[in-house]
């Protein structure tokens, strides 16, 4: 399955205009690669600059992406670094991209092992370019010897043929923020002023439509090592890219990972480039890479799916290329136009990729709620088997009978495909509200923040529904009234709080708010009420995704990804129910000091800290949760009272299963604490262990805490 993410335009902020990885306590090494580069006055580095593009330098905001962005276009960058794909000729020169070559790689999607691998060889150039070569010679750079090049595939889903948002249009903008999540990477090592390696893609698209378009870029750190910095397994110098879809990330906190190790491609330091910001509106500069091979530090490749396994509900593709996106929720309403839903049944590989169908495949979906399913043959509203025969896939309808909430389930051979959540409410026409907000066309207001202090209920229902279209919005927004906002769908509808605070902050009791994304604020979502936030996308902020700061508030249905801090912070007595937390920096659920929270039927998975941490709490429940690849331990009860944590899968975390320090009063039971790189369950006694009933429950009682790195069970 392949996760359809929408990476945030905002990550971390610049300390600087010219921060670096620099580490405080190393001296700047710049290497050869930078002779006759512009040197930044303040840092005594050479400026980091995408090449070709100008300086460009955050405003008072110290944020990239926002319009108080200086462009200095005295400034450009040279090229430093150039990646080329598929197999390349040799005699110590940069050859032409790919399709200059005729020779465009074709690979099958698949993970490490299963997938087609696009060899791949990086160049340090030495920047002196001319009409034939435009991305200058071959610059065997002794000093960079032994260093690595992380290589990052990115996809064109939508099918313009351009990696990442344009610039020109919202709505087709906040779209193309998915193509900045990359599909592939992989880590090879410099010699001689080459690096050379293979990566797979996850990303396919049907063998019949010739595959999906990728680019590849590169990036690559400089200078020495300091024992003090990444204890001496990342270089300490300034970093060289070729072109990229965003301005990059320079927090070494946020492109390596705290599991130290060998920077290489067995290591495990596992280097991610987040973005820091796109181009502001206005400043005239669009960073997208062109799919045709005429930028000339980057290069291309296609990839096709791999065969049909499974089938998955889609929307209708927009355009003959690209990739139908998989909704990420589906809203309904109870009659009129809004109560006719429209999706597409396709046959997909083992990522999600939709795919041809070599020989018909059945799947049968199944409604849990109020909807019907059309095409009907069987006569039972709830369930349809059906045959997908053709690559276009099978249009399904659906047709509500009451409002509810429920979800859909798609099956094929006893596999679960597909699980989607729906939503049908009293409604009949879910695009006409009290407001709609909206960039340009028709819409009441242009800003989220004037629907919300002026939207009345002009339809008279008793409440204020505000629906907000496609779009990038660059505003902090409170939701200080009584009002319903509903934006597009997270990714979609993409809240940017530009550092100056929470993105979206829940603020009074009755508000509610769902189907967007909030990021690059001090936090994502702050729940200040008790409120029910549902299905919405915190992603990219500077500190929490989400922060539950009123006893009685719940997430459901939310996603936190690459937030700087923790996923979800529960500060209150608070729910966390059916939620993903994914790469945050620090825990993936972290409660505080207060009782009776709940976490259930949560994914946590590759954050920072712990992977769900109960510190001096009474009563947590924490049950039914999938945790695994934590850079801590998995589940954490610190001098906590009572409370159950049972029925979680808490493995392959790289600490502890469990980790219990003086945890009174907790029953442990039926979790799979197994294969993590610390104990299954570590237990620092307390006064009454950790069973509710002392003697009912005897270490490690009825877990299964198998095939762990330092043994079953600790006890202190």
């Amino acid at each position: 399955m392949v996760t359809r993410a929408i990476v945030a335009i905002v990550g971390l902020a610049f300390a600087v205009a010219s921060a670096s990885v620099v580490a405080p306590s190393a001296a700047i090494a710049a290497s050869a690669v930078f002779n006759g580069d512009p040197v930044d006055s303040v840092s005594g580095a050479p400026f980091e600059i995408l090449p070709g593009q100008p300086l460009v330098r955050p405003g008072a905001d110290g944020r990239f992406g926002t319009t108080d962005d200086v462009v200095d276009t005295t400034v450009v960058g040279d090229i430093d670094l150039v990646v080329r794909l598929g197999a390349v000729p040799g005699g110590g020169t940069i050859p032409d991209p790919s399709p200059s070559r005729g020779a465009v790689p074709l690979a099958t999607a698949g993970l490490r092992g299963a997938g087609t691998p696009i060899p791949f060889t990086v160049y340090l150039s030495d920047g002196a370019v001319s009409p034939s070569r435009p991305y200058g010679n071959l610059l065997a750079a002794a000093d960079m010897n032994g260093l690595p090049a992380l290589v990052l595939v990115f996809a064109d889903r939508n099918g313009d043929r351009m990696i990442g948002p344009l610039g020109r249009d919202g709505a087709a903008d906040v779209r193309a923020l998915a193509e900045l999540e990359p599909v592939g990477r992989e880590v090879a090592i410099f010699t001689g002023g080459v690096a050379t390696g293979s990566v797979v893609v996850t990303v396919g698209s049907p063998p019949s439509a010739g595959g999906v378009e990728l680019v590849a870029s590169a990036f690559a750190l400089t200078g020495t090592t300091d024992p003090a910095f990444f204890k001496g397994f990342v270089p300490t110098g300034p970093a060289i890219t070729t072109a990229l879809p965003f301005f990059p990330d320079r927090d070494p906190a946020r492109i390596f990972s705290a599991d130290i190790g060998p920077l290489q491609p067995s290591g495990t330091l596992n280097p991610e480039l987040h973005p820091a910001g796109l181009p502001a509106p206005g400043i005239g500069l669009s960073l997208a890479l062109p799919t045709d091979g005429s930028s000339p530090t980057v290069d291309v490749a296609k990839a096709v799916a791999g065969p049909a396994v499974c089938a998955r509900l889609v929307e209708k593709k927009r355009g003959k290329r690209g990739i139908a996106p998989e909704p990420p929720f589906l809203t309904l309403g109870t009659s009129g136009s809004a109560a006719r839903g429209k999706l597409v049944l396709v046959a997909v590989d083992r990522l999600g990729n939709p795919t041809d169908v070599a020989t018909p495949l059945t799947a049968r979906v199944v409604v849990d709620g109020p909807l019907g399913i059309a095409p009907d043959r069987d006569h039972a509203p709830a369930s349809e088997s059906i045959a997908v025969t053709k690559t276009r896939g099978v249009a399904v309808s659906l047709r509500p009978s009451g409002a509810a909430t429920g979800s859909i389930r798609v099956v094929v051979g006893g596999a679960l495909c597909q699980r989607l959540a729906f939503e049908v409410r009293p409604e009949r026409t879910l695009g006409v509200a009290d407001a709609l907000v909206a960039q340009k066309g028709r819409g009441d207001f242009r800003t989220i923040g004037d629907a919300v202090a002026g939207a009345t209920d002009r339809n008279g229902d008793g409440r204020i529904a505000i629906e907000v279209g496609e779009g990038i919005f660059r505003e902090n927004v409170a939701l200080t009234r009584a009002v319903e906002l509903r934006g597009a769908g997270p990714g979609r509808t993409v809240i940017d709080g530009h550092g100056a605070g929470p993105a979206l902050q829940v603020a009074s009791t009755g508000a509610l708010a769902s189907r967007l994304t909030a990021t690059g604020g001090t936090s994502g979502v702050d729940v200040t009420t008790a409120s029910l936030v549902q299905n919405l996308e915190a992603r990219g902020n500077l500190g929490a995704g989400f922060r539950l700061l009123a006893t009685g508030s719940e997430a459901r249905v939310c996603s936190a990804l690459d937030n700087a801090g923790a996923g979800f912070a529960v500060e209150s007595s608070a729910d966390v129910t059916d939620s993903s937390s994914l790469r945050n920096s620090a825990a993936g659920i972290s409660v505080g000091a207060v009782a009776n929270v709940t976490a259930t039927g949560n994914e946590v998975a590759a954050n920072g800290g712990n992977g769900i941490e109960v510190l001096l709490g009474t009563s947590p429940t924490v049950a039914g949760n999938a945790i695994a690849g934590n850079i801590a331990s998995g589940i954490v009860l610190d001098e906590t009272t009572g409370g159950t944590v049972s029925a979680n899968r808490s493995a392959a975390n790289d600490d502890n299963g469990l980790d219990l320090h003086k945890a009174n009063d907790a029953v442990i039971d039926g979790n799979d604490f197994s294969r993590n790189g610390g104990f299954g369950m570590r237990i620092d006694r307390s006064s009454s262990d950790f069973d509710a009933a002392p003697g009912v429950q005897a270490p490690p009682g009825t877990n299964d805490v198998s095939n762990n790195r330092k043994g079953a069970l600790d006890i202190r």
